[in-house]
């Protein structure tokens, strides 16, 4: 339904991987650790949703390789903002 253009269909998207990407947040985390003493991963996994939310608006990954490496490359981009932030 999202790669036919369903606008409702990528918040479902994200709602269906958020195990698996709450899951990239975590390890994720782990090598920040000037930012896991602020922000718990649910946190970084928010605003990183936010992002792809954004970022789906105008990209559209072919299959769910693509969507992963993208999620977790705005989960990266969250936990260096915040690094920079807390640094």
């Amino acid at each position: 339904r999202w790669l036919a253009g369903e606008p409702a269909a990528a918040d479902e998207l994200l709602r269906a991987a958020t195990a698996r990407l709450e899951m990239i947040a975590r390890s994720s985390l782990r090598r920040f650790p000037g930012v896991a003493r602020w922000e718990a991963a649910e946190d970084v996994l928010q605003n990183a949703c936010v992002r792809m939310i954004r970022c789906l608006a105008v990209t559209r990954p072919p299959n769910t390789r693509v969507f992963y490496h993208l999620a977790a490359t705005h989960i990266r981009r969250e936990l260096l903002d915040l690094a920079r932030h807390y640094g």
